[in-house]
């Protein structure tokens, strides 16, 4: 009706009177001032023309008989009643507001980790461990969308999550579930949000990945499953780089990256089988610098592998980042080919030093990281979460003190927003380890003594 407010301020907004964007969960003015947004993008105001009403309940009504005899809708996630009325209902309304294609992508989680979340909420209320670490998972996704510290809530949740998780695995029956290995994968999400930090995904992960091996005898026949596969590689693969208590030896991690699935009609398949090759590359790269391995021959595989990724790079920048400059952009994908071609120019200096043109290279693609720095400062938080990545990767890259000093400082800066404190500084001896990796400088027994 003309005249009548739309109603769909937050109630912060709306008292304080002031303006509202009406981005959900959370509007930019809650998010700033860190306090909890209630109702943002909600219409509160609802005029029903009368006669408009009787119309479509006699058109209900005199199709009532077909309507019984159509597949129910409410399955999809974007036919969920905005007001659920039962418990069970409200885990599924909560849960597809995280992930439902409306929701701002600087907190849409399906943007961030997988399009197979969409699949979640239809599976909800068919196994116990699934239906808490939902919970679990929407109590963490509350604090991180008001970037508040994690509540006494969260963790009571996270840890019911974990004793439900733990019946089902104990169970023969549902130990090797679809839904108790998206539960794992559920609570690997609350980790992230928690702000819990590398170590303590890794418990999480390598259960995920052996309770994948043990379905080996199931032959993967739906697109849910894929995802749980295609979801893994991500966290499995940065870990066996950044976490040494991962870094499993060359032939343990190549049977690992077979259980993990890759689906080979995805257009970045054989870039993503490349990338798992890495700690063998590393392993190979310390017997070069030894002396135990021809030079030539690492360089010349390693520098094939590179330039298959900065095509790689290349085909999603003219994707996701081509558009006109006034178009929001999608710098994940990007990002991430970004960064791993920042550690394989790293791993071709520490062979070829005096190649000039992979310094020049180098220089580049911490210029290129930069230049994602506007675009991810609209997307923070969980838009940007592949920006760490990208950090850690160009302070490999860089040579200039002063620009490692800058990134060093942006890695402080953006892994607020998952760890959510004050005192938060990215440690500078993890980057220098790093280093040492990535040049062949660590010693091999040191690798081992880490390793699992």
């Amino acid at each position: 009706m003309p005249g009548v407010p739309s109603g769909r301020a937050c109630e912060n907004c709306r008292r304080r009177r002031q303006k509202c964007d009406y981005a959900k969960p959370t509007c930019s003015r809650c998010v700033r001032l860190g306090v909890e947004c209630v109702g943002s993008g909600q219409r509160r105001f609802l005029f029903i023309d009368q006669k408009c009403a009787r119309r479509q309940n006699a058109a209900s009504q005199s199709t009532e008989g077909s309507a019984k005899s159509t597949p129910s809708s409410s399955s999809s996630l974007l036919s969920l009643s905005p007001c659920p009325s039962g418990e069970a209902d409200a885990l599924v309304g909560s849960f597809a507001e995280m992930i439902r294609p409306s929701t701002d992508r600087r907190f849409n989680l399906a943007w961030t980790y997988g399009e197979f979340l969409q699949s979640v909420p239809q599976r909800l209320g068919s196994s116990n461990a699934l239906d808490v670490a939902a919970q679990a998972l929407v109590a963490s996704h509350r604090d991180f969308a008001v970037r508040r510290p994690v509540t006494l809530e969260s963790l009571a949740k996270y840890s019911d999550a974990i004793k439900a998780l733990t019946e089902s695995i104990s169970n023969p029956i549902t130990s090797h579930s679809l839904e108790t290995i998206c539960a794992v994968v559920l609570l690997t999400m609350c980790q992230n949000l928690s702000g819990l930090g590398l170590q303590h995904l890794t418990s999480h992960c390598q259960g995920a990945v052996q309770m994948l091996r043990a379905r080996q005898s199931y032959h993967i026949t739906d697109d849910f499953e894929m995802g749980l596969h295609s979801y893994l590689h991500g966290p499995v693969l940065v870990q066996s780089l950044f976490n040494r208590a991962m870094r499993l030896s060359p032939a343990k991690f190549e049977a690992l990256s077979e259980v993990l699935a890759i689906n080979k009609k995805s257009p970045g398949s054989s870039t993503l089988v490349l990338l798992f090759r890495i700690p063998a590359l590393l392993q190979r790269g310390r017997a070069v610098m030894q002396g135990q391995v021809d030079r030539e021959a690492f360089i010349t595989d390693l520098s094939m592998i590179y330039n298959t990724v900065q095509n790689a790079a290349s085909i999603v920048y003219s994707k996701y980042m081509a558009g006109p400059a006034t178009e929001s952009k999608y710098t994940g994908p990007y990002g991430f080919c970004l960064a791993f071609c920042c550690f394989f120019n790293c791993m071709l200096r520490a062979v070829d030093p005096d190649n000039a043109s992979l310094r020049e290279e180098a220089r580049t693609l911490v210029q290129n990281t930069f230049d994602l720095l506007p675009e991810a400062q609209r997307n923070r938080p969980l838009g940007a979460a592949h920006m760490m990545l990208n950090f850690n990767a160009a302070w490999l890259c860089a040579e200039d003190e002063d620009v490692r000093h800058r990134l060093h400082a942006l890695l402080g800066e953006f892994s607020w927003d998952f760890r959510r404190d004050a005192h938060t500084m990215w440690r500078l001896g993890h980057l220098e380890t790093l280093l040492c990796d990535f040049q062949f400088k660590t010693d091999p027994g040191v690798v081992l003594q880490h390793a699992v």
